[in-house]
């Protein structure tokens, strides 16, 4: 934290391109977040909006590994959806494999499946996992942030945007806490950084995983994620307001 702290004084900004970037939880989480809106949500998967083509498929690196388990007491546990179907774990990626998506009634319905419990309650909104882990990986986060020649370190994610659901393409900026890695240290704080990735991508690119996962809640769930390494992430160049 003290590095952290030293290191932020006076942004600098930065060059556009391709950097190996460390992802705090916090930042990870709201990847995640948008996986489930995309890549887990069974009225995208129904309708061709989402870039799985098929139960099974194998989308994303081998060391990725996702579930939901809405009465699992390390998240934020709910019985029930809001169709009263009880809540399981669900598999949503095993070794890089999307094995399942979440389903309610009306979906499970159409693809001659059963609800996997993920009817939400607010009209027609689509099913999606609302209590989701991401299996930690054994790298500390001073271990990623010591073996990076240069990188950044993101702690936040701000303005997240889906561009395209059928390839998961998004955009947005860097919040507080971003910081240029060189030789292994922290060495100045960076301005806000735009983006544009594709989340299947991402999730392709892991080189590290971090050994202790985080909880970050919302009122009727949560996402439970470690902090990533990844390499080649697309950076677009310091996003300085003027004035």
């Amino acid at each position: 934290a003290a590095a952290k702290s030293l290191a932020a004084s006076q942004p600098k900004p930065i060059a556009g391109g391709k950097y190996t970037v460390i992802l705090e939880p916090a930042a990870v989480a709201d990847l995640v977040a948008l996986l489930a809106k995309t890549v887990f949500n069974g009225r995208a998967y129904l309708e061709k909006r989402s870039p799985l083509a098929k139960i099974g498929q194998k989308l994303f690196g081998e060391n990725i590994n996702i579930w939901d388990a809405g009465l699992d007491t390390r998240g934020l546990a709910i019985p029930f959806d809001f169709q009263g179907f009880p809540k399981q774990r669900l598999n949503l990626v095993s070794r890089g494999i999307v094995p399942n998506v979440a389903l309610d009634n009306e979906t499970a319905f159409v693809l001659d499946l059963s609800s996997t419990g993920h009817a939400q309650g607010l009209g027609d909104a689509a099913p999606r996992p609302t209590h989701i882990f991401m299996e930690p990986g054994n790298a500390m986060l001073d271990d990623m942030i010591a073996s990076t020649r240069r990188g950044i370190l993101i702690s936040r994610l701000r303005n997240l945007a889906i561009l395209d659901a059928r390839s998961a393409q998004i955009t947005g900026v860097t919040g507080n806490g971003t910081l240029l890695i060189q030789e292994g240290k922290l060495t100045s704080g960076l301005h806000e950084l735009r983006f544009v990735q594709n989340l299947v991508e991402v999730f392709n690119q892991v080189e590290m995983i971090g050994d202790e996962t985080q909880l970050f809640g919302t009122l009727w769930g949560g996402i439970r994620v470690p902090a990533l390494k990844i390499h080649e992430f697309e950076i677009f160049g310091s996003n300085i307001s003027q004035g």
